[in-house]
């Protein structure tokens, strides 16, 4: 199994300030079984979906899985439309394929938040 996870961060606060936008990808190397443990099927999430020649078009499917190494939250994997819809039952186990993790950076008011999505393919 692959042993780094890449993260694409943009929007980082510090430069927005100044009027810049910073994205980037880093590849960190990191253990996928340390950092996620074991992963199952908690249900389904939210279908994006954008307007295209008039008609709508599913562009991506979240999903939401329970770890045993990050208990505070659920973890929301976004799969791409191209991978087409999931079935999985309640608490089935899952492995991730080539995870990505997307980090996008705002702000409300004067404090700065980090929202993390967990991409797959």
């Amino acid at each position: 199994m692959d042993n780094s996870l890449a993260i694409y961060v943009t929007n980082l606060s510090q430069f927005e300030a100044i009027g810049e936008i910073i994205s980037r990808w880093f590849t960190l190397p990191v253990s996928m079984e340390e950092t996620f443990g074991n992963l199952e099927f908690a249900g389904e999430g939210k279908i994006e979906q954008r307007r295209v020649n008039g008609r709508y078009s599913i562009v991506s499917r979240s999903y939401n899985l329970y770890s045993d190494v990050q208990r505070a939250d659920d973890i929301v994997v976004v799969l791409p439309q191209a991978a087409g819809e999931k079935s999985f039952e309640s608490e089935d186990r899952v492995q991730l394929v080539h995870p990505q993790i997307v980090a996008e950076d705002y702000k409300i008011g004067e404090r700065g938040f980090t929202n993390y999505q967990l991409h797959v393919r």
